[in-house]
């Protein structure tokens, strides 16, 4: 996932735990870590997007709506392709940020 406000290049790791491992957020990084289940990423009210920009530089932001945080932003569109696969949602991934 490359991102062009911070010309950053990520690549996501997802793994399977027997157990919550113990985080510490690097303040540089992250404002919070969250603990979020698959399913409540993916209930109808959860997902929203936008287009941002004018054409043809426009561009698709996605939004997850939690119950007390917005995530938005090289992170919503990390999870967005997880839940993608996750559901087996074939086709065009959304263009990149």
């Amino acid at each position: 996932l490359s991102t062009v406000v911070s010309s950053s290049y990520i690549v996501p790791v997802v793994g399977i735990a027997a157990r919550r491992p113990p985080l510490r957020a690097s303040a540089a990084e992250v404002e919070r870590i969250l603990w979020v289940p698959l399913a409540d990423l993916a209930r109808d009210d959860t997902f929203r997007e936008e287009k941002w920009g004018a054409a043809p530089l426009d561009r698709r932001v996605f939004f997850f709506d939690l119950d007390d945080e917005t995530v938005w932003g090289a992170t919503a569109r990390m999870l967005h392709q997880l839940l993608r696969i996750v559901h087996h949602i074939d086709g065009e991934p959304p263009d990149a940020l």
